[in-house]
């Protein structure tokens, strides 16, 4: 992992772990985690996934279990279909969320809020500029020949 994290230019990261708990020799950066998260989004598929708000898992379980996706902006913030929420007690409440409006796609990473609440509120800020100061418009178009 830290070697291909190095490949992408993420010179701010150590992983010691796969699952992200607290050690004091793995940390990373929101700049390397907004690399990491615009490599996960070349993978498109994954936001068929990221963009599940409930699903019930009964498959090989005799009791059903519903799972809800914790990253509530999918629902509150317009055009948000991801990315991936975390909290340790240590690094508080993260975010790398994503949204799309027309052909523009922005990744906004909060880390270290001291709640989901105010989590997402930063990064729906962020988010807001990034869609007030940007469009995407076609400046050659390509002919036919």
């Amino acid at each position: 992992m830290n070697e291909r994290a190095k490949s992408l230019g993420m010179n701010d990261t150590n992983f010691v772990n796969c699952y992200g708990f607290y050690d004091p020799n793995h940390y990373t950066s929101a700049y390397d985690v907004a690399i990491m998260s615009r490599e996960l989004l070349k993978h498109t598929k994954i936001l068929d996934y990221t963009t599940i708000w409930m699903e019930t898992i009964s498959e090989g379980r005799k009791t059903p279990f519903t799972l809800v996706n914790r990253n509530k902006m999918i629902k509150a913030y317009k055009g948000c279909d991801g990315l991936k929420t975390g909290y340790t007690k240590e690094a508080m409440y993260c975010i790398s969320s994503t949204a799309k409006r027309g052909n523009v796609r922005l990744i906004a990473v909060i880390m270290g809020a001291p709640s989901a609440k105010e989590r997402n509120a930063m990064a729906a800020q962020l988010l807001d500029v990034g869609f007030a100061k940007y469009d995407s418009f076609d400046v050659v178009k390509r002919v036919k020949l």
